[in-house]
């Protein structure tokens, strides 16, 4: 995981596999570094796998930064577009 904060936007790049255990570093990371942040921009670019927990932990993220901005999902694999279309959460996720 890399987080990088420029103005009020914090980009965080996951690599590798969004499983319970890294599901939950992500938001606790994301929880520290969320105060004043207007836009949150998941990079999904080298992320090889997602389970199910890491899609609750994504919607969870979702849903906490409605009332502080947008979350924005960019440079999602195939394999990690299938799973959200397959499990239906593309429909509520901004992903570009």
């Amino acid at each position: 995981m890399n987080i990088e904060t420029e103005n009020n936007k914090l980009t965080v790049k996951v690599s590798g596999n969004l499983d319970i255990t890294s599901a939950f570093e992500l938001e606790n990371e994301i929880n520290k570094n969320i105060s004043g942040i207007e836009e949150l921009n998941l990079d999904f670019k080298d992320l090889d796998y997602i389970s199910s927990a890491g899609i609750r932990t994504i919607v969870t993220i979702k849903q906490s930064m409605e009332n502080k901005g947008k979350m924005i999902i960019t440079n999602a694999t195939p394999f990690v577009m299938n799973v959200f279309e397959t499990t239906g959460v593309n429909k509520i996720l901004n992903i570009e």
